[in-house]
């Protein structure tokens, strides 16, 4: 228990790509649940932009709304992790999701609108989530060993499922997914009872 500790606490604060996708695959492999994760994270991270910009605040004498610096922030962040891919995900997905926020927020009669948008897209997204975890991954989502890597790491890897799917990722999503299988085969072997084909005794005459 407390070595996994360490390791989700290592997840938090490491800046390493490798140790963030990987921890990220481990509760993502069902190609459901993925697909679920591909289409409700991006509209749990829109929502939450659009909340946000409603928020304005003064840096340095310039009045920013909340949604463009959280923006800003994620992308800095997913450069830092990887650079081409990040800043890939910053101008494909992170923008545009800022960007139909702010349109929602002009077009949207009254700030009500915005918020009941917000609440019912969290509630719909969260649950299918928690659900697609529960019933297809058959554990906990990563959210509960790893708070931070689920709230920011989670887009960019869902990003990197859709080129994956696309085949556009350059065989990553493969690269990452072969040392797991192989310390899953490994962790059978030593498991007793785990050996899939039991060893035969040689006869005695």
């Amino acid at each position: 228990m407390t070595g996994e500790r360490k390791r989700h606490t290592a997840a938090v604060l490491s800046l390493d790509f490798a140790e963030q996708y990987g921890f990220y695959l481990k509760y993502h492999a069902h190609p459901v649940n993925q697909l679920v994760h591909v289409v409700f994270v991006p509209l749990l991270l829109g929502s939450a932009l659009a909340a946000l910009a409603q928020w304005r605040v003064s840096l340095g004498g310039v009045k920013l709304d909340l949604g463009l610096i959280v923006a800003v922030a994620y992308a800095l962040y997913y450069i830092v992790l990887s650079p081409l891919l990040g800043a890939s995900a910053a101008l494909v997905m992170v923008l545009p999701l800022y960007l139909a926020g702010r349109a929602l927020l002009l077009r949207a009669p009254d700030a009500q609108v915005v918020w009941s948008a917000f609440l019912v897209i969290q509630l719909l997204g969260w649950s299918a989530q928690f659900a697609a975890h529960e019933w297809l991954e058959k554990r906990r989502p990563a959210l509960l060993d790893n708070l931070i890597q689920a709230f920011a790491s989670a887009p960019l890897f869902v990003f990197v499922e859709v080129l994956a799917f696309l085949g556009l990722d350059q065989g990553l999503r493969k690269r990452f997914q072969r040392p797991q299988r192989a310390r899953s085969t490994s962790r059978e072997r030593r498991t007793p009872g785990g050996a899939k084909t039991p060893r035969r005794r040689m006869a005695h005459a």
